[in-house]
């Protein structure tokens, strides 16, 4: 029996039915960091807000009979729609969208948290929006999108902080990397 390489960043904690993954495969594949797969899935679920939104404008029967007439009152599709609502609305759409750059450049800690946080706050948001009796594509769409932000929470939960990577220094000795050396108090200058 062929045992799988402990390398870090390997496969270790994807379920066994992955090709890469099966005991005995000649296909051992590293798959790609976290944060590259945190980013990828929050532009996955912010590209389904926009498509969602661009077909509850065109395809919502509430909002093609007098649409122009519903923005000029600030009523849209049975909702008033204030200026705080608005700026609620924008930030809720801004946090996925900064997420896709902040998941490739926080440090381990802020980029787990973040992604559990914000993930939770999108699932429930688009949970309410589901109030009522939505269209068929709108529950499709709020379907996948709550699918991709609990499996951020969920894989930003499950992530085990990374061991410290060793390099070779100038000298020739191998040391840890900068953020063990603040962690362990021996920071070098």
């Amino acid at each position: 029996m062929v045992g799988l390489p402990t390398t870090p960043r390997n496969i270790a904690g994807y379920p066994r039915w992955l090709p890469w993954v099966a005991e005995g495969s000649q296909c051992v594949k590293q798959l790609p960091d976290r944060k590259v797969l945190f980013s990828t899935f929050w532009i996955f679920a912010v590209l389904n807000y926009i498509y969602a939104d661009a077909f509850t404008l065109y395809f919502s029967p509430g909002l093609q009979k007098g649409f122009a007439e519903q923005l000029a009152t600030g009523n849209f599709g049975g909702m008033q729609m204030t200026q705080v609502s608005a700026l609620m609305f924008a930030i809720l759409m801004e946090t996925a969208m900064a997420m896709v750059l902040l998941s490739r450049v926080l440090d381990y800690t802020l980029n787990r948290w973040a992604n559990i946080i914000i993930g939770v706050i999108h699932t429930l948001a688009v949970a309410w929006s589901l109030s009522g009796t939505p269209n068929l594509f709108y529950a499709f769409f709020a379907t996948i999108e709550i699918g991709s932000t609990l499996f951020i929470v969920w894989y930003a939960w499950r992530w085990a902080k990374p061991e410290p990577r060793a390099y070779p220094s100038t000298d020739g000795a191998v040391q840890v990397d900068s953020a063990r050396r603040t962690a362990q108090g021996t920071r070098t200058a």
